[in-house]
């Protein structure tokens, strides 16, 4: 079994502060700091934790095409479908002697890979029937669906992890196929102009056999990487062959919808972004999973109690350092960042933290997981 790049975590946290001290004397810093100057630091600070969902999280434009159906035992069964839409590569002249051969999609395989890949999946590909556009504003998000066609497209049956597979093909329709070949060799105006070709053709949805437990696996989201490729022949003195590409267009469309049934699991009672879970009911673990949008929530309920210390105590460094459950963590590797986000009493996320010297900074707090390779567990993460 290959489990890898699974984007959530179990986690325990602690809050470490860096504090120093002086007394009234040490206040003028004009010339030098005088003695006597302290440094300490406290462990101490209290967390409280919990899991909470988002209302939706924005899929669009991740430069990933995700899908498949995989059946987690501690968050549910997860089930990833994707949306996304081609365009024309330029204009496409056949002459009389052309003879259409197939049409086939290609994606190409990206690292991302979650659950079991040694089990056969099954994709099928079907057309949309609505034009590929955000209901409000420039995103999709995951919990959104856009309608397509019940008749498939294409299908393929394939196994994720056969040696030396970094591309999927899927065959599409031969009578499709000879159709649309037919409108390039009558000069149809639709394969002329690409607003026209996506009005016939809105995109395709790639979607999994839920009724298979395998595993969500990404391929690439670009031009260069996601294409229809049209093969066709002349019947000349010798045959020549020749190709036609359909590429992947408006990557920014492009998006993932993200679904779980959580019933059979501990987090069941997770239907609300306001109610969080605490992880008192969890036996003290919390989770994060993005595509789903299970987040991890952490409160400090004394912090404002600080002043209490003193008049002239300050806080110079703040740490916080979460770490995964370790027997979880050697099962499912972990994700290869976290970001830290905001949120407000009723858990809805505000502005992303940043950090910087001016109100214009708009860096993101992050950090990445690394490995400790003497004792091969995660180490901490330090925000």
């Amino acid at each position: 079994m290959r489990i890898k790049n699974l984007a959530f975590l179990w986690i325990a946290g602690g809050i470490t502060l860096f504090m120093s001290a002086c007394g009234d004397e040490d206040l003028m810093l004009e010339e030098e700091l005088v003695a006597p100057f302290y440094l300490g630091y406290t462990d101490t600070l209290s967390l409280d934790m919990a899991t909470v969902l988002a209302d939706s999280m924005v899929s669009s434009g991740s430069g990933r095409i995700l899908s498949g159906y995989y059946e987690d035992e501690q968050l549910g069964k997860i089930m990833a479908q994707s949306y996304f839409q081609l365009g024309l590569n330029g204009t496409l002249s056949l002459s009389e002697n052309t003879v259409f051969d197939s049409l086939v999609l290609y994606l190409t395989a990206h690292e991302y890979v979650y659950g079991d890949t040694t089990r056969l999946q099954h994709l099928r590909l079907h057309r949309l029937t609505e034009e590929l556009s955000p209901e409000e504003g420039a995103y999709f998000y995951n919990t959104q669906t856009i309608p397509y066609a019940e008749s498939i497209a294409g299908e393929v049956h394939f196994l994720s992890n056969a040696q030396g597979r970094d591309s999927l093909a899927i065959r599409l329709s031969d009578e499709w196929g000879q159709s649309l070949f037919e409108m390039a060799l009558n000069n149809d105006p639709v394969l002329q102009d690409t607003e026209d070709f996506q009005d016939y053709l809105p995109g395709f949805s790639l979607v999994a056999d839920s009724t298979q437990n395998t595993a969500v696996v990404g391929y690439t989201a670009s031009a260069e990487q996601v294409y229809m490729r049209l093969y066709y022949h002349e019947t000349t003195e010798e045959v020549q062959r020749s190709t036609y590409d359909f590429p992947l267009t408006n990557t920014s469309l492009q998006f993932n919808h993200i679904a779980a049934n959580r019933s059979a699991t501990r987090l069941s009672v997770l239907q609300d972004v306001r109610n969080p879970l605490a992880d008192s009911s969890t036996q003290m673990q919390t989770y994060a999973q993005g595509g789903t949008g299970i987040m991890t929530k952490l409160s400090i309920p004394h912090l404002e109690d600080f002043p209490e210390l003193g008049e002239y105590m300050y806080v110079t460094q703040a740490e916080l350092v979460i770490q995964p459950v370790v027997n979880h963590a050697q099962e499912l590797p972990l994700p290869d960042s976290l970001i830290l986000l905001s949120a407000n009493h009723n858990n809805e996320i505000i502005p992303l933290l940043s950090y910087g010297t001016t109100s214009t900074s708009t860096q993101v707090w992050t950090t990445l997981l690394e490995l400790d390779d003497e004792y091969d567990r995660e180490n901490p993460v330090s925000l």
